[in-house]
């Protein structure tokens, strides 16, 4: 239950969301919420399988709100130019092993662990209106992914928090 509230209580009043959902009958009433609490623009999302993300596996449940209009959709890889494969192929694991998983992502490594992070790195550049469609998301993502500026930016990420957590210690 939390996943679901911790999204939509978030003190931070954003108006741009993607949110992925356990449950395929609360994608529509989860973006009618999101609707009355203001959202410009958001994606739920109930992937094949049961998971709380876009799935390569099978369709995907998603209700898209774009400025007040709610359209009900079924997203398949194969639309999208995205190989089918099984849920297992895009399984993580532990924190360590997860860690590997994006290392290998981020160096170039190509597997279907690889196409789902650009799948739902695409539908959330979709919803910042960063890119025109889910298509041109997916394009951009291995673009980002491929020059080596989404390791360059986990790099980053990594010596601040490092940072952080040391300034933590000291005080």
């Amino acid at each position: 239950i939390f996943n679901v509230l911790g999204p939509l209580t978030n003190p931070a009043n954003v108006k741009y969301q993607l949110m992925g959902i356990y449950d395929p009958n609360l994608v529509y009433p989860i973006a009618e919420v999101l609707n009355n609490l203001g959202v410009k623009r958001a994606m739920v999302v109930h992937g094949s399988e049961g998971i709380d993300e876009f799935s390569l596996s099978g369709k995907n449940k998603v209700a898209f709100l774009n400025e007040g209009k709610i359209e009900k959709l079924e997203i398949s890889p194969e639309d999208l130019g995205l190989k089918k494969c099984s849920i297992q192929e895009i399984q993580g694991g532990s924190a360590e092993e997860n860690r590997r998983i994006i290392l290998n992502i981020f160096n170039g490594e190509m597997s279907p662990k690889r196409d789902v992070v650009v799948l739902n790195s695409a539908a959330g550049l979709y919803v910042a209106n960063k890119v025109n469609s889910l298509e041109e998301g997916i394009s951009y993502a291995q673009e980002i992914i491929d020059s080596g500026k989404a390791m360059k930016k986990l790099e980053e990420m990594v010596e601040f928090t490092n940072f952080l957590s040391l300034q933590a210690k000291t005080s």
